[in-house]
């Protein structure tokens, strides 16, 4: 019937989950053969599988409560729930999909500390809001907290304000203090412009997944990068091309950051190994890349050298930085950076310069494979 199974069903006490709910053969999700494979996939021994709902009988959906005593009915629990709920809110009960409140209640019965429910299956407002309402109440009468809900779908923040009020209503209605504050999620390709909308247009959402748009690079998906040559033999070299941007920068350099008096770095400036350090307070004439026909003037503040040797001839010279710590460096080098060059639309690109005497020898190394 198309299960998938591993083969081991008891591994002390470990849960085999079948996911190929999603993946199975065929066009039609509602030609009967999800459920087909639910009942397949539950019959080796899975607990659950992407839906949520393994069992086409529901097994668990008896739930003991959690102070102790006898097993009680959750399914009836949350019909009778549902009722109030939408009562409450003036809505019918028939428009809140069944099969989707018998997913939830599954969950819920399997996972009654973990609770989450995700909304926008069916209609967000009609089903997913009022099943999820009704299996939280009816967790919360044994004693259990729903840890929350989340989004995937339409307008996440108006959504997140409407089902936050829905959320305050039933928690001061049923005098449940708790449930005005069930945490809100959303996904769905989130990006840097969709974290902006949120913050201009203001929320309920307390937690944000990003997926595709934190993994991958959408305005630049490939790396356009090659390692070339700057030194051979001690004696600097470069790439020539009619294509300027695609000419190196000769010699072994040196880099440091140039930070103005706001506290705010403002260039990166390269420079031959050889030269002396800049200082914090020196003038400098520098050349900026994509700019380099003119000298320019900068006094930094102050200096930061950035190039630290971590390999030499193969070999670990100094010992790597810990995963926090690279995340510690990255959060507070773009704390660092000016308004102007870390906001959205049309941001001040930060400027790379070189130092003259670098220039000089870029010039001298061009005119002389002439």
């Amino acid at each position: 019937m198309g299960a998938k199974w591993d083969g081991n069903v008891d591994r002390g006490g470990e849960w085999d989950l079948g996911w190929g709910w999603e993946r199975r053969q065929g066009l039609e999700w509602d030609d009967g053969w999800g459920m087909e494979h639910s009942t397949c996939s539950h019959t080796p021994g899975t607990l659950a599988n992407a839906t949520g709902c393994a069992n086409p009988t529901f097994p668990w959906q008896e739930l003991l409560p959690r102070a102790g005593g006898d097993p009680v009915d959750l399914a009836g629990l949350a019909v009778s729930w549902l009722q109030r709920v939408c009562e409450l809110f003036q809505t019918p009960p028939g428009k809140a999909n069944q099969g989707e409140l018998a997913a939830f209640v599954s969950y819920a019965a399997t996972f009654p500390c973990d609770f989450q429910g995700l909304l926008d299956t069916y209609c967000v407002r009609r089903s997913g809001l009022p099943n999820f309402c009704a299996v939280a109440l009816a967790l919360h009468q044994l004693g259990y907290q729903a840890i929350g809900v989340r989004l995937d779908s339409g307008d996440l923040a108006q959504q997140s304000k409407e089902i936050r009020a829905v959320f305050r209503a039933c928690g001061a209605h049923f005098q449940v203090p708790w449930f005005g504050t069930i945490p809100i999620a959303v996904s769905n390709d989130i990006s840097e412009q969709s974290l902006e909308e949120f913050r201009r247009e203001g929320s309920e959402i307390d937690m944000i997944g990003i997926g595709t748009n934190l993994v991958t690079c959408p305005l630049q998906p490939s790396l356009g990068c090659v390692y070339k040559l700057v030194e051979v033999n001690g004696s600097p070299c470069l790439k020539l091309t009619e294509d300027e941007e695609k000419m190196t920068i000769p010699g072994l350099k040196a880099i440091y950051r140039l930070y103005d008096t706001a506290g705010h770095p403002f260039m990166d400036l390269m420079a031959l190994e050889e030269e002396p350090s800049p200082s914090a307070g020196q003038e400098l004439g520098i050349r900026v890349l994509g700019q380099l026909e003119e000298t320019t003037r900068v006094t930094p503040s102050t200096v930061e050298p950035l190039h630290r040797t971590y390999f030499r001839d193969g070999q670990v010279c100094e010992p790597l930085p810990s995963l926090p710590e690279v995340r510690t460096h990255a959060q507070v080098s773009l704390s660092l950076l000016s308004p102007a060059h870390r906001r959205l639309q049309e941001p001040q690109p930060y400027p790379v310069a070189v130092t003259e005497r670098l220039h000089r020898l870029f010039l001298e190394l061009r005119q002389g494979s002439r």
